[in-house]
């Protein structure tokens, strides 16, 4: 067991009674080691927050599976607000998207569609929430709206790849 033993005129010097080991902690080295300390605690945190944000999703995600849209829709926007990163940002939007979808709330849905498309990460996720949307103007029979973002998908060259998917 380490005792301090005394301050000494160079720092703090520790001791142990089983091997008589001592030695001296410089006055300043102390923030240093501080720091450290405190840098090791922080990245644990962020560890541990970052666990917290998973398991809000899965939680979410499963409401979603259970098609438990009010719960679901609830823990997505609780994920999104106090999430730090942008990890989950486009599936829960998505998913918030979808539940509203399945619950005849159409303006809405289009809305977190909208979110999802800005948030997206690759040229696949922004054509699947534009799908989602031309999808969600057919039910609210906005029909020319629907046209007008299917010619807009087909003229954009960056889904040329997908084209035959809308025909």
């Amino acid at each position: 067991m380490i005792k301090v033993l005394e301050i000494c005129y160079k720092g703090i010097r520790f001791s142990s009674h089983k091997n008589r080991f001592q030695f001296c902690i410089p006055y300043t080295f102390i923030p240093l080691y501080l720091y450290t300390l405190l840098l090791i605690i922080s990245s644990s945190a962020e560890i541990h927050s970052q666990t917290e944000i998973e398991e809000q999703f899965n939680l979410a995600k499963k409401y979603y599976e259970e098609e438990n849209y009010f719960d679901a829709v609830t823990e997505f926007k609780r994920l999104l607000f106090f999430s730090v990163r942008d990890v989950y940002d486009y599936e829960s939007n998505m998913l918030i998207g979808l539940s509203y979808k399945s619950g005849a709330r159409f303006s809405e849905a289009i809305q977190y569609f909208s979110l999802a498309e800005i948030s997206s990460k690759s040229v696949d996720d922004i054509f699947e929430a534009r799908i989602e949307i031309i999808k969600v103007n057919i039910l609210r029979r906005t029909i020319e709206r629907a046209f007008v973002l299917l010619d807009s998908l087909q003229n954009d060259s960056s889904f040329s790849s997908r084209v035959d998917e809308l025909n």
